[in-house]
């Protein structure tokens, strides 16, 4: 079973965020999304290992869903992070296909399924928001 995470950058101080995705209020205006950031404590009165979830303000434009896979460093793999295959030339995208509901590579015009990949044959290298730069067509 796949574990189901997102993350984002927060808004008061830009730092990544990952946990669970939700938006509090009506609408989806920017201020209504949120990480649900799990926060463990141990041994409070009779129980212990209590979980409790911190809410953490994230910039919408910003946010990802983890693929389920990590990189062949071990690196969790997200939506729009930017990664390198070693039987292909040039940097990838990963990107949710809503069409096909599964993510893609999409990278120097190659769209390629990201199901056709194991671990070791992918890196990441960055993100679309913190190294724009490694995007060189773009």
């Amino acid at each position: 079973m796949r574990e189901i995470l997102f993350r984002g950058k927060r808004i008061d101080n830009g730092e990544w965020v990952e946990g669970y995705y939700r938006i509090k209020g009506k609408g989806t205006d920017i201020e209504n999304h949120y990480i649900m950031v799990p926060t463990f404590q141990s041994s409070i009165g009779n129980y212990d290992y209590m979980c409790y979830f911190t809410d953490v303000h994230i910039d919408s434009e910003t946010l990802c869903q983890y693929t389920g896979l990590k990189d062949k460093n071990g690196n969790r793999i997200w939506e729009n992070d930017i990664c390198t295959l070693i039987t292909e030339e040039g940097e990838f995208v990963i990107k949710y296909d809503e069409e096909g509901a599964r993510f893609i590579l999409d990278g120097d015009g190659i769209v390629e399924d990201f199901d056709n990949y194991y671990d070791y044959e992918c890196e990441v290298i960055g993100n679309i928001f913190d190294n724009p730069e490694l995007l060189k067509g773009e």
